[in-house]
Parts: C-alpha cells; structure tokens; sequence
C-alpha cells in the first residue's frame, strides 16, 4: 500500500486549528471525494453499467491522445 498518497490525504482533509478549515477546503473551496457512491434513485447495476461507459470513454479518449 502506498502509505504517502495515504499520509498526504488524510493531513490535507485534517482541520488546521490556525485556519479552522482543512488544507484542501482551503485550496480547492470543496472537501476531497472520499469514494464512489451511487445515486440514490439509479439502481446499482445501471449505475456499474454507467460507470464502464463512462470508464471506457475515458480510456478512448486517453489511447486518441
């Protein structure tokens, strides 16, 4: 396991007491995602489905690069 992106990640998403927001907040004006959920009202198989396309769209248009 990479410990450092881990490290990196959790020190970003802390509260600094001086500042009273995290590192992230502060930079970028949103918290960090922290996962992958689906839509409440989309059922969990569409929203896998959605998600390959979406994946393999990704990797289409990466390969044209």
């Amino acid at each position: 396991m990479d410990w450092l992106a881990f490290t990196e990640f959790t020190a970003s998403n802390s509260i600094l007491e001086i500042i009273k927001v995290s590192p992230f907040l502060a930079n970028y004006g949103q918290h960090p995602q922290m996962g992958f959920k689906p839509f409440s009202n989309v059922p969990c198989l569409a929203y896998q489905a959605l998600q390959v396309a979406e994946a393999n769209e990704f990797v289409k248009k990466i390969e044209e690069l």
